[in-house]
């Protein structure tokens, strides 16, 4: 008995150490997020953005605004950085397609999806 309780207890602290580190964005599809980034009410002006979401997550503490590991879960869903052009906290991907921007600030993460 005391071997199986260890064993649930065991899988239990396994799977807390499983939940995801990123989702799916709800304003572009197949883009990921930090999951525990929190959506703040906000909308852009510039025409050419398709669409746009600004999230609060204050974990973001990299110098590049974008941690190693959010950079390859973006590349995991199939983004390919565009490095030329970068703009200081601004960073571009594209999936062949379609265009996004990150801004990853110290306290927050917008994303813009730009008209091809």
């Amino acid at each position: 008995m005391r071997k199986l309780i260890v064993i649930f207890l065991l899988l239990f602290i396994l799977a807390g150490c499983a939940e995801k580190e990123f989702e799916s964005s709800e304003v572009i599809e197949n883009f990921p997020i930090p999951a525990e980034a929190n959506p703040i009410e906000s909308e852009a002006t510039n025409p050419n953005i398709v669409a746009f979401q600004k999230y609060r997550y204050s974990n973001n503490n990299e110098p590049q605004g974008i941690s190693k590991e959010y950079l390859a879960a973006i590349e995991d869903e199939g983004w390919s950085e565009l490095e030329e052009e970068q703009m200081g906290a601004t960073r571009f991907f594209s999936n062949g397609e379609r265009k996004v921007a990150i801004e990853a600030l110290p306290d927050s993460i917008s994303l813009y999806e730009y008209k091809e």
